[in-house]
Parts: C-alpha cells; structure tokens; sequence
C-alpha cells in the first residue's frame, strides 16, 4: 500500500484529533482524524485496511475495495478483498456487517462482523467494539472500547469468550 494514514474512526465520546506520539494503549481519548467525513472523498481511498493489534503485533485484519466509498460504505461485505480469516468472504452469510454495527439499548456493537445472532450465548462472529457495558456477558468489560476478534481462523462463538481482546485498531487508507 501507499500514501498510506493512519486513522481511528470510532464513534461516540471520548475521540480527539491530537495525534499520539506512539500507539501505546491507554484509556485516554481516541485519535480521530479531524473532518475526516467532508475530507474522505479528497482522499481517495483505494484500499482501506483495519488492523487490529497486541503488544503491537497485528493478530487480525480485514482489506477492502475504498474506491468510490464514503466514510462508511466501505466498510461491507461486498467489498471485502482480504482479511485474517479465510471463510470470511464476500458471498459468506452475515447478519451484520457495518461500521454502525449492533446499537441498542442495551449494549452497543460497533464495526461489527457477525454470521449468527442467536442471543446472548448463540452470537458468532468475527470482529466487534464493544462501546459501553453490554447485556451479555462478553460485551461487559472493566473499561471501553474493548476491541474483540475471533482468535482462530473462522469466527467465534462470542459467549464462550475465546476471543482475543486488541489492543487497539487502527484503519489505513491507501490512495
């Protein structure tokens, strides 16, 4: 990839446009890129790339077709071109694939990635932040966002909690 950016795009309180002077994890703000939505088509994007890491090792990615994207639209199956796992594809059954994710009242989901939702002990998925104190029992964590994936090569049922927990995630755009 070239010219490559690095941005954070998470929604909700708590994001700010000061770039950190490293990627060490903390519970302060997140870094946003300042008028990213009006800027996103001056940008581009070619490739967009979400890579999730630990101890600043990537364990997950998901690649995407940015062409003729908007901010969000992006972030979809069908425009999927590579990721971690191998059965995540473009023509796989998802019941949820978006940025805005899964937001209720009781828990909120966001850049979800997710084939089953059977309730709490039946949801299986791929990729999920977890925004504030959820209903079930992988969705309530001592602090937020909590940034979890499925730590094998398929997706991962979400009750058992054996998915990894990034460190943080961080979305690259190549034009």
């Amino acid at each position: 990839m070239t010219s490559t950016q690095l941005i954070f795009l998470i929604a909700g309180e708590g994001t700010t446009d000061i770039k950190p002077v490293d990627m060490v994890p903390s519970n302060s703000p997140n870094f946003r890129v300042k008028n990213l939505q009006t800027e996103w088509a001056g940008l581009a994007p070619k490739y967009v790339k979400v890579g999730l890491y630990e101890d600043n090792n990537e364990v997950g990615f998901v690649v995407f077709n940015g062409s003729d994207s908007d901010i969000k639209n992006w972030f979809a199956a069908n425009k999927l071109l590579a990721s971690r796992w191998p059965y995540m594809t473009p023509t796989a059954t998802y019941n949820i694939f978006s940025m805005d994710g899964d937001v209720q009242p009781t828990h909120q989901r966001r850049f979800m990635i997710n084939n089953v939702d059977a309730g709490c002990t039946g949801d299986i998925g791929y990729l999920a932040v977890i925004e504030k104190n959820g209903e079930c029992v992988w969705d309530t964590h001592a602090y937020y966002p909590q940034f979890l994936y499925a730590k094998g090569n398929t997706n991962t049922t979400w009750a058992l909690e054996n998915f990894g927990r990034a460190d943080y995630m961080a979305i690259f755009i190549s034009s």
